[in-house]
């Protein structure tokens, strides 16, 4: 019905009304977890930006459809869809949206294991936002000690998840807030500190439920539900571990994109 509506709209002669539509239930769609459908939807928008001859909103798209393919775990096609958004963006002169795409590109290796590649997209990510005094520094700081975590470099990590929480916090930057709590959670589960690990989850935790994230919630649990394992508190790894499995199983998150969570049982 969603891609019939957009089809209808691009037919109609709405085609700029019909992508930005797309576009517009991004964050419905990856939240209920459809994101087949999603993606199905970003390719209709795509092909209306092109006839359009409209370059921003082409390289928007790109960029949207790139993490859309990492969620199904098409981490070529993902790579491809950003790297020419980077292209576009950096044709236009949007220092803003390519910094923000390189942090796309980040996650992106992230998710697939290319640590090395991961950090150098967002440092570069982050060089570019401090050269506009861009407040998206604090989300490439997040990123960028993500990578130094998962390279087991803990001390540089950690120093950047405290600058990030602090800077979120100072803006109100909720979704921020959680993504830095969850960070300092990692790092502090990586270097063996498990009690903190656990604070720091828990606070993310806290702060996904209010944002109604509910796939950062579930990944959060599991974590959450590690931290408690590795501690020795088996009865609370078990709580957390069940409300994960029940909160997985109502989303229906798909089974290959449950892989890359730690599940320590």
């Amino acid at each position: 019905m969603l891609i019939a509506s957009i089809h209808l709209a691009a037919a109609r002669g709405f085609g700029d009304h019909a992508w930005k539509l797309a576009v517009f239930v991004t964050t419905y769609l990856y939240r209920e977890v459809q994101w087949r459908k999603w993606t199905d939807v970003l390719i209709v928008a795509l092909d209306l930006t092109r006839s359009l001859g409209n370059p921003e909103a082409e390289a928007r798209v790109y960029r949207i459809l790139g993490t859309a393919y990492a969620r199904l775990r098409a981490f070529d096609e993902a790579q491809e869809m950003q790297t020419e958004a980077l292209r576009l963006f950096r044709q236009l002169g949007d220092i803003n949206s390519e910094a923000h795409t390189l942090l796309m590109l980040s996650r992106n290796y992230n998710w697939h294991g290319d640590y090395p590649a991961a950090l150098e997209r967002s440092a570069e990510a982050l060089a570019l936002y401090r050269s506009i005094d861009h407040p998206g520094q604090a989300r490439a700081m997040i990123d960028l000690g993500r990578s130094h975590a998962h390279l087991r470099e803990h001390a540089d990590a950690l120093e950047l998840a405290q600058q990030a929480l602090s800077l979120c916090q100072a803006s109100s930057d909720r979704d921020g807030e959680c993504s830095a709590w969850a960070l300092l959670g990692d790092v502090h589960f990586g270097a063996g500190s498990f009690i903190e690990a656990i604070s720091a989850y828990e606070h993310a935790l806290a702060l996904w439920r209010s944002i109604g994230d509910q796939i950062q919630e579930a990944e959060t649990l599991v974590r959450l539900a590690d931290s408690f394992q590795a501690s020795g508190n088996t009865a609370s790894a078990e709580t957390a571990r069940c409300d994960a499995r029940k909160l997985l199983e109502k989303i229906g998150l798909p089974q290959d994109a449950q892989q890359h969570l730690r599940w320590n049982s």
